[in-house]
């Protein structure tokens, strides 16, 4: 009798894109030691249920678990569930393996973007130490909670996250004026985000750098208006008329 097919994904991959970047390699080694253990304990959908356990596993400390948080390499839901960011960008399973996340819940509450990471629908999913009590989530997209505030609903949307590693943060208004403004926004905003995620140098506004940026590069490119070239006019000699 034929062995029935398991027809679940056992192999795991990894993108250098991910796990060779600078902002990867700045991170404590067992930091990065932990998110490929997450990683290979994952289901095919890149969600982790028992994250704290993997931490035990692997042997490190809750402060590699946090700097993955931070730098938003995984992403934690308020269940305690947690799922790797880039997982689509890192794996590619064929459908006659893939099994879907049995956490339904947490899975709608993400949308892929163009680049094939996650990120956020709602504000139920955070990079919170829900420990220390904190209020601001900072998953792709930037809240402030007035806890004073005898509004119910004063959660105010400030930033969304764009670019490959999701740390260019810009206003809904701020990217209609930039998008007016310059044609090739795109890739402004993952020329940024490479620049972030590569150097430790912050910038007050995002929105003002790509500005300048861009108004840099069209000086760079417009054409010369040097008066000196230009050949002056000799007046004609003769008498007057």
């Amino acid at each position: 009798m034929e062995k029935e097919c398991d027809c679940v994904a056992k192999k795991r991959m990894f993108n250098i894109d991910i796990v060779g970047s600078d902002a990867f390699l700045d991170m404590a080694p067992e930091s990065q030691a932990l998110y490929l253990q997450l990683s290979m304990r994952a289901d095919d959908d890149g969600f982790i249920g028992n994250p704290k356990t993997v931490v035990r596993i692997a042997g490190v400390s809750n402060a590699a678990f946090e700097e993955l948080l931070q730098k938003r390499f995984i992403l934690q839901f308020q269940s305690g569930v947690v799922v790797v960011k880039h997982w689509k960008i890192n794996n590619d399973i064929k459908k006659d393996r893939y099994s879907p996340t049995v956490y339904t819940d947490e899975f709608h509450m993400l949308s892929t973007k163009e680049n094939k990471a996650y990120t956020e629908r709602n504000a139920n999913v955070s990079n919170l130490d829900t420990e220390r009590g904190q209020n601001v989530s900072t998953l792709d997209t930037q809240y402030s909670i007035d806890k004073n505030s005898k509004d119910k609903d004063s959660i105010v949307l400030c930033k969304h996250a764009h670019g490959f590693f999701s740390n260019v943060f810009l206003t809904d208004e701020e990217m209609q004026k930039l998008s007016s403004e310059i044609p090739n926004l795109d890739d402004y905003i993952e020329r940024l985000s490479n620049y972030l995620a590569n150097n430790k140098k912050e910038y007050k506004s995002h929105c003002a750098t790509i500005r300048n940026w861009y108004r840099r590069d069209v000086d760079k490119t417009a054409p010369s208006t040097n008066h000196e070239d230009v050949e002056p006019v000799t007046p004609k000699r003769g008498g007057s008329f």
